[in-house]
């Protein structure tokens, strides 16, 4: 018989000797392992000296009876979970048990198939548990990491969408190039939410082949396929009440996109090789940097999926397309990585400045991150107190802007009044919101916006 996947003791509790040997003998050679106490006293100091988890406790003990227990474990270690034994025809006090905080209760005689279950399923909770606050733990990692730098007109629209989704429950796709950022949407799109308190899961696509993908999004139960030695909760089921985020979900095969499709329509799926219908809470968050819309005409993606899925797109532009960010960009990765390596704060070049201004970035943000990560740790020679400029060279590939014919040139009026207009579109007239992005006076912009329409200065009041 294979051994359960839980190995930490499991402490059993009763005032008779022999019984607890007996049920000592049969979950040890069920795998599990066990310690005993031989009645309530010594119960509270044994959980604190090896860490206890889980308590098989009796109900009926001289000295402080099941109940009592409980409640001395609840207030001191309120995350331990405690299984009592009854006694034939005491099933309202283990209901009475139930409503205080036990996790179940079985009355004797009892099957030890049925004991062994339900410390399965204890088990289980506690690596939900567990694992909730590791991803939370690792989330808050990212919290500095996931606001969206820039002022660019490209990321106000971004922030403004975001904002406006984020407490919804609506499912998002987010698209872009590999590298734009994709990530941090969906992490601000969470800490936005009204979920942000329950699990944010992340699942990469791609990292897993498809037969591993299933079990990783679904789960699975013992002995389901060969190697299923023991039974997986699947990331869905872990994030029940949170957010998932499905990265590179345009990778994944036909068979795992139908049921995907199930999940999103109907919160309801099975684990591989089970007969249960689970069902979950979950708001669903997924990005790709493929054309979907390209996909469904190969017959690689499910078109039904598609719409399911963009119910609300949040396209993430490249980095070349938003060269005014990337001094705010390598101003915010300079600091993060001088704190992380202990460096003293670098100020570029010049013309290091200026030569990433022009450069083509193809790995978008994700490239820029990598090479002012670099530039920290090897950029600055301490024993010279200077920079070592190799290191913070990039590729001789900046791109040149292409030549313009004077018949396409207009003057600094008109290309002012073109991007005035441009920013109002994008806020939808809210002159106040535009005058912010500009950086001007909202006095300031009616005056343009007068001059631009040629109405007379005198009579224009308001905004």
């Amino acid at each position: 018989m294979p051994a359960p996947a839980y190995q930490k003791p499991i402490l059993l509790v009763d005032d008779d000797p022999l019984f607890l040997e007996t049920l000592e003998a049969a979950l040890t050679q069920r795998g599990f392992s066990i310690v005993t106490e031989n009645g309530p006293a010594g119960v509270l100091d044994r959980i604190r000296a090896e860490g206890i988890e889980i308590v098989v406790s009796d109900m009926s003990m001289p000295g402080m009876n099941g109940l009592e227990l409980l409640s001395r474990i609840r207030e001191q270690y309120p995350e331990a979970l405690m299984i009592l034994m009854t006694a034939f025809g005491t099933e309202k006090i283990a209901v009475t048990a139930m409503k205080q905080g036990a996790f179940d209760y079985l009355a004797k005689p009892f099957e030890m198939d049925e004991l062994g279950m339900i410390l399965e399923r204890a088990a289980e909770k506690l690596t939900l548990v567990s694992e909730n606050r590791r991803l939370s733990e690792e989330l808050r990692q990212y919290v500095d990491q996931s606001e969206m730098v820039g002022n660019s007109l490209h990321i106000e629209r971004i922030r403004e969408i975001v904002r406006r989704i984020a407490p919804s429950d609506v499912t998002v796709l987010i698209t872009g190039e590999s590298g734009t950022g994709k990530e941090l949407v969906a992490q601000a799109l969470y800490q936005q939410s009204n979920r942000h308190e329950r699990p944010f899961v992340k699942i990469n696509c791609t990292a897993l082949p498809e037969t591993l993908l299933e079990s990783e999004l679904f789960g699975h139960e013992r002995g389901s396929f060969t190697g299923a030695y023991k039974r997986q909760i699947g990331k869905f089921e872990l994030a029940d009440e949170g957010t998932v985020f499905l990265d590179e979900i345009g990778d994944i095969s036909p068979a795992t996109q139908t049921k995907l499709l199930r999940v999103i329509q109907e919160q309801t799926f099975e684990r591989i090789g089970g007969k249960e219908t689970l069902h979950v809470d979950v708001r669903l968050v997924a990005a790709t940097n493929r054309n979907l819309q390209e996909e469904i005409r190969k017959g690689t993606f499910r078109e039904d999926l598609y719409y399911r899925l963009n119910v609300i797109e949040v396209y993430l532009p490249p980095l070349r397309e938003r060269r005014e960010d990337i001094p705010l960009l390598i101003e915010r990765f300079l600091e993060t990585f001088a704190r992380k390596y202990k460096k003293p704060r670098l100020t570029l070049p010049k013309e290091t400045l200026a030569h990433s201004m022009t450069y083509g970035w193809p790995g978008n943000i994700r490239q820029l991150k990598n090479w002012t990560e670099r530039m920290v740790v090897l950029g600055f020679n301490e024993k010279e107190a200077g920079f070592d400029t190799e290191f913070m060279s990039l590729p001789q590939n900046a791109e040149k802007p292409a030549a313009a014919s004077e018949d396409t040139l207009v003057s600094l009026e008109e290309a002012e009044g073109q991007y005035i207009q441009r920013v109002l579109a994008a806020t939808g007239g809210n002159k106040l919101r535009a005058a912010r992005i500009l950086k001007i006076d909202p006095k300031t912009l009616r005056t343009k916006l007068r001059r631009l329409t040629g109405a007379p200065e005198a009579t224009q009041h308001g905004g």
